[in-house]
């Protein structure tokens, strides 16, 4: 019932002239945007959130994390790129309902909204004349998550991105087993759950590859699917999300 109420308020608007945020539900008269001004001021303001330990934000973050890829790949002094952080279960924010929103519910919106940000991201990062050396991926998700919402999103905010920085993108793994990574799970459940749970396919040797993901939680997607991709012949495995979670280095194994 709930979401028939929002179709049809969203029909109404578009019958006015507008059209409804996909966060809020707040009718929005700018067709260009992909969200409201109040959802695009929060998001910047929770992508402004320093880190803890070094007091850059996420998206100049270059506190080391060598969990993340078996392989050292680095763009402008790092070896991962976020663009905002994920914070601890119990705060509010709207970091965490726009990665649930893309995850439960397609919408184009949403996924250009990301694949914009993250674009942006990799432009400050990576030269353009450097991208042609580079092939982007993506960790896709679970076999059930994709039975039940008929889906991938990090698949359609890659090919999104690709199509903007001019490139490739090709699916160099598939998913043959773990379930959905819960969020807030332990570094240890979360390694067990992804153990094993990709396979590589087309992965040209030698290749320089941008791993995306939405969310780097403890590493452990990243960090399996960057092994398979190494294995496969991949030279090099850089880490790239739209969010990370933001732990105290005494906390990062938790």
């Amino acid at each position: 019932m709930k979401n028939l109420l929002h179709k049809l308020l969203s029909q109404a608007a578009g019958a006015l002239g507008e059209r409804c945020c996909p966060l809020c539900r707040e009718p929005m008269s700018d067709s260009a945007s992909a969200l409201c001004v109040s959802c695009l001021n929060k998001l910047d303001e929770e992508a402004a959130q320093p880190c803890r330990e070094c007091g850059h934000p996420a998206s100049a973050c270059s506190c080391p994390d060598s969990s993340l890829s078996p392989l050292p790949a680095f763009l402008a002094g790092r070896n991962w790129l976020a663009h905002t952080w994920y914070a601890h279960a119990g705060e509010d924010r709207l970091t965490e309902a726009l990665l649930l929103s893309c995850k439960r519910k397609y919408s184009s919106a949403l996924s250009a909204y990301i694949a914009g940000v993250m674009t942006d991201e990799l432009v400050a990062v990576l030269p353009e004349n450097a991208r042609k050396d580079w092939i982007l991926t993506y960790a896709p998700r679970s076999v059930r998550g994709f039975t039940d919402h008929g889906f991938d999103q990090c698949g359609e905010i890659v090919r999104k991105m690709g199509k903007t920085l001019h490139i490739p993108v090709r699916q160099m793994l598939v998913r043959v087993g773990g379930g959905e990574q819960k969020a807030m799970e332990s570094a240890i459940r979360r390694a067990d759950n992804i153990s094993g749970a990709f396979e590589a396919v087309r992965v040209p040797e030698g290749c320089r590859v941008l791993l995306f993901d939405d969310i780097i939680t403890t590493g452990a997607t990243m960090r399996e699917a960057g092994r398979v991709l190494a294995e496969a012949g991949a030279a090099a495995v850089f880490p790239v999300a739209f969010a990370k979670t933001m732990y105290t280095r005494s906390k990062s194994n938790v």
